[in-house]
């Protein structure tokens, strides 16, 4: 456990245990976590924001990489098993965290910057991108109803 939340936790004068327990079940809610991720990705955003360097174009392709290859794991992860949903879910992890690994390796970006550089050259509503996101979208849906 991280020194800082264990601070809290006295703070709170609440128990390893039982704030333990209440983080299960919190992050068991969908919303929490996503609103959990987005504020820690705002956060590492302005942390390590830098001038972004790469053109629009090169910025367009790295980012419409990961969307596919994060749309191929979501098509990939349909069909894994997993006994509980607790193993689901880091797996799912672990995959997206190759994927995260992949870009890195192949363009030595890390996704804060590719998030800082894609609302720097005005990428967040391309319609290319927008156009990959929802076909796999639609896949992932077709793919859940056979």
């Amino acid at each position: 456990m991280v020194t800082r939340t264990k601070q809290v936790i006295e703070h709170l004068e609440m128990s390893e245990q039982n704030w333990g327990l209440t983080h299960q079940e919190v992050m068991q809610d969908q919303n929490v976590q996503k609103r959990m991720q987005e504020h820690d990705l705002n956060l590492a955003k302005h942390l390590d924001a830098k001038e972004v360097v790469e053109s629009k174009e090169e910025i367009k392709g790295i980012w419409m990489e990961k969307v596919r290859l994060e749309g191929e794991l979501v098509l990939k992860m349909q069909n894994v098993q997993a006994r509980t949903p607790q193993e689901a879910q880091n797996l799912a992890l672990m995959e997206r965290t190759k994927v995260l690994d992949t870009i890195y390796l192949k363009y030595g970006t890390k996704l804060n910057y590719l998030q800082h550089a894609l609302e720097h050259h005005g990428l967040k509503d391309d319609n290319d991108i927008r156009t990959l996101e929802t076909s796999f979208t639609m896949k992932h849906d077709q793919q859940r109803q056979q």
